[in-house]
Parts: structure tokens; sequence; C-alpha cells
């Protein structure tokens, strides 16, 4: 085994971690926000699909910078497309921000590199959400 090998994944472990603390405040914010400006008049039920949409994309987050790639560890889409989704980290990955559910779900079965990556549907629609945000 390539002795950079372990330093590189500590790195990008400690990388992870780091965007996922980095993006926590400003998704509050997001939500905040949102439900300051929403209109008074508004149901009930604006506030339940923005929480829905709000918690979509923080798990969104989370696969996006520590879902594991065997053997790699959880290393997450951010280690190849960057934490900003704007691509070449490593291995000449594209710019996947603002990427779609259809694109996403098309890369996961497409894409060599990518085939080794196993997500559920909610969390392919959780990605998705996130890159939306980008």
């Amino acid at each position: 085994m390539n002795a950079r090998r372990p330093r590189e994944l500590a790195w990008a472990c400690l990388l992870s971690i780091c965007c996922f603390v980095a993006c926590l405040p400003d998704m509050g914010k997001a939500q905040t926000d949102a439900g300051a400006s929403g209109d008074a008049g508004a149901s009930s039920d604006a506030g339940a699909v923005d929480a829905d949409a709000a918690a979509l994309i923080a798990e969104g987050v989370v696969v996006f910078t520590t879902t594991s790639v065997p053997p790699y560890g959880n290393v997450g889409c951010q280690y190849c497309h960057c934490p900003d989704a704007t691509g070449g980290c490593n291995l000449g990955a594209p710019r996947i921000a603002g990427k779609t559910r259809p694109e996403v779900a098309n890369a996961l079965q497409s894409v060599t590199e990518m085939s080794v990556i196993i997500l559920s549907e909610r969390q392919i629609d959780a990605v998705a959400a996130f890159l939306a945000t980008k």
C-alpha cells in the first residue's frame, strides 16, 4: 500500500468534517431567511415543506461530505468533486454544482469511477437537493 494513501485519506476525512461543520450555520440562516420572508397568510404546510427541504439538504451535505466509498472510507463526493462541487479535486472529476437528480442518478450508474458508490433513492434525492444550492 502506498504510504501516502493513509495520509491523503486522513486529510480527506478532516476536510469532510470541516466542510460539514462550516455548512451548518449557512443552512440554518437560509432556513431562517426563508421563514422571515414568507407570506404571513401562507398555510402552515409551507413551513413543513420548508423544514422538509432543509432536512433533505442537510442530509445531502452529510452524504456529499462523508459517503463511504470502499476501500477509501468516509471521503464523500467532495473528495473528487471538491467541497464546493466545482470539480477538479481528484481524478479529474467535473463540476457538479447545480446538477439535477436525474443527472446524479445517471452518473452513479454510468461513470466507471463512481460505480462503487451505492446510494439509496433518498440519498440521491438529498445530494441533488444539496447540489441545487450550489
